[in-house]
């Protein structure tokens, strides 16, 4: 199926609804998710009802935020699930960073899940984009293989629609301003001279895209302890999209070029 890409996308009013139980599954695909106890057992770190969260304002059309905040699920449809953080994120050691338990999956779709970060608060955020890349001031990873700094585009080997249930990804912010995935506390993805280490307030950014539906923010994440090795299929680069296949959540088959014009939809 062909896709105009010259065309601008519409923004989306987004306000997510408050849902404190269970969502059911997509009729359509098929859901793969970990039970409670698997994500405890994984992990040592704890979640926090009573501590703030994704923003419930400030979401995507099709993405349902839990009553405590830190369970962001896709309800319909694979976009328009953007999710932003209340708060900035707290300076630690090593820089500033934020972590999420991937929940639920679906088989079957290009693309995954897109984490980073933005230094736009989420007040400030008046029309939520289908993506989240869209925002001012965003800088994210992932999708289907994408960096977006600020809306111009780089390329990536790292394929979010592999990341398996109960993974835990996180992302850094370097106080040498780098930006880094990691998936399961081993970096994955790692770009350099991205300078946000200036930036005073970053505030963390998801979007829950196709192959990912349901994520749980983890509280009191800490980063892995450098060196940071990341394989060089991990590292960013240029390059086109004509190697990814058409995806049915917005992946393109059509060349792209670095720079603002001609961004996939």
């Amino acid at each position: 199926v062909g896709m105009d890409v010259t065309q601008p996308v519409p923004l989306l009013e987004g306000v997510g609804r408050v849902s404190a139980g269970p969502l059911p599954p997509s009729p359509r695909r098929s859901v793969r998710s970990a039970s409670p106890l698997a994500l405890r057992s994984q992990s040592p770190m704890r979640f926090l009802a009573s501590s703030p969260g994704f923003s419930r304002e400030t979401c995507g059309l099709n993405l349902e935020i839990s009553a405590d905040s830190f369970r962001a699920a896709r309800t319909r449809g694979c976009r328009q699930a953007a999710a932003v953080g209340a708060n900035p994120l707290p300076s630690q050691t090593y820089g500033r960073y934020f972590e999420v338990v991937v929940e639920e999956t679906v088989a079957g779709w290009v693309g995954g899940l897109g984490i980073g970060v933005t230094a736009t608060p989420p007040e400030q955020v008046r029309r939520v984009p289908d993506k989240a890349w869209r925002m001012p001031n965003t800088f994210i990873i992932g999708y289907w293989g994408c960096i977006f700094l600020d809306g111009v585009e780089r390329r990536t080997n790292w394929l979010p629609e592999t990341i398996s249930i109960g993974a835990h990804v996180g992302l850094l912010v370097s106080d040498e301003g780098d930006l880094l995935v990691f998936v399961d506390r081993k970096p994955a993805v790692r770009v350099e001279g991205v300078n946000l280490a200036a930036m005073e307030k970053l505030y963390p950014v998801v979007d829950v895209f196709a192959a990912t539906r349901v994520l749980t923010l983890v509280l009191e994440a800490s980063p892995p302890a450098p060196p940071w090795d990341v394989p060089t299929s991990g590292n960013s680069r240029g390059g086109s999209l004509a190697s990814r296949p058409q995806s049915l959540c917005g992946g393109s088959s059509v060349a792209q070029s670095w720079g603002r014009t001609d961004l996939p939809s």
